[in-house]
C-alpha cells in the first residue's frame, strides 16, 4: 500500500543569522503483507529531506518528487522490504548531479535570490488560507508596515513556512526588520519561554507556530493573530485605524 507523500518546507536559522532552507517529503509505506507468516505487516514512516543554502524551494521540491517517483530504481528495497544505504548509489549520483548544477549556477542564483522582487515562496498558499479575502491581506500588509506583532498559527505545520514567507515578501521592496520565525517548533523552548516571546516581546515580530502551542501559552492580547485553518484574522487593539472601505 502506498500513499501520496506529504510535503513540508522550512528554514533553519543559525545563531549568526545564516539560513539553511529545507524541503521534505514525509512518507508512510507498508512493509510486508504477512503472507509468509514471518512477521505481520508494519507501517514504516520515513522522510526525504533536502537542505540547501539557496532558497529555490521549487527546484528542491521537483527533485524530491522525482526521487519519490523513481525510488524503486534509485533506492530499491531489499528482500526484507527495507531500504539499504549500500544500495543507494543511483540516488547519491542524482543528488550529486543536482548539487553540481546548483554550484555551476551559483552566480546566477545569487543574483536571482537577492533581487528585491524575488519571492522565496509562492503567494497562493497565503491567499488561499485567507479565503482570498483581499481586505485581510491588505490588513496584514499594513500590520507589518506599522510594526505590529503578527502571529500565524495552524494545526498543519506544513502551512506555516509558505504563509509566513509569502506575507514577509509582500512588503517588497521594503524589508521586514522585526523578529521573523516562519515556523517555531513547539519543542524548541519551554512553554514559559514561548509565552514570554509571544506575549512580551518588545519588538515587532512575524511568527508562525502550531495551534497546539497557542493553546498552551494563550493568545497574545496585543498581537494580530491569524488562523490559517479557517482564515480568521483577529485585529490588534491598536489597529482600529484600518478600514478596508476607506477611500485611498
Amino acid at each position: 500500500a502506498r500513499s501520496a507523500p506529504r510535503e513540508c518546507c522550512f528554514c533553519l536559522t543559525a545563531a549568526d543569522a545564516s539560513q539553511t532552507f529545507g524541503c521534505a517529503l514525509q512518507l508512510a509505506e507498508l512493509e510486508g503483507d504477512g503472507s509468509d507468516g514471518a512477521a505481520p505487516p508494519a507501517l514504516r514512516l520515513s522522510a526525504l529531506v533536502l537542505l540547501s543554502r539557496t532558497p529555490v524551494l521549487a527546484l528542491h521540491r521537483a527533485l524530491l518528487l522525482h526521487v519519490h517517483r523513481h525510488r524503486q530504481v534509485l533506492w530499491p528495497l531489499t528482500a526484507a522490504g527495507r531500504r539499504d544505504e549500500t544500495r543507494a548509489g543511483r540516488l547519491i549520483a542524482v543528488t550529486c548531479r543536482f548539487a553540481r548544477a546548483l554550484a555551476a549556477s551559483e552566480a546566477e542564483l545569487l543574483w536571482l535570490t537577492t533581487h528585491p522582487l524575488w519571492l522565496p515562496a509562492p503567494l497562493a498558499p497565503l491567499f488561499k488560507a485567507l479565503r482570498w479575502e483581499s481586505a485581510d491581506v491588505a490588513y496584514l500588509l499594513m500590520s507589518l508596515l506599522t510594526d505590529q506583532r503578527v502571529l500565524l498559527h495552524s494545526r498543519d505545520a506544513a502551512k506555516l513556512y509558505h504563509a509566513s514567507a509569502a506575507l514577509r515578501a509582500l512588503v517588497t521592496p521594503l524589508e521586514f526588520r522585526g523578529v521573523y520565525i516562519p515556523m517555531l517548533p513547539p519543542t524548541l523552548m519551554h512553554a514559559d519561554e514561548a509565552r514570554t516571546l509571544l506575549h512580551d516581546c518588545s519588538t515587532p515580530y512575524l511568527i508562525g507556530c502550531e495551534t497546539a502551542l497557542v493553546d498552551r501559552v494563550g493568545v497574545p492580547a496585543s498581537a494580530v493573530v491569524v488562523c490559517l485553518d479557517d482564515g480568521a484574522v483577529r485585529h490588534a487593539p491598536t489597529t482600529g485605524w484600518f478600514d478596508p472601505r476607506a477611500p485611498p
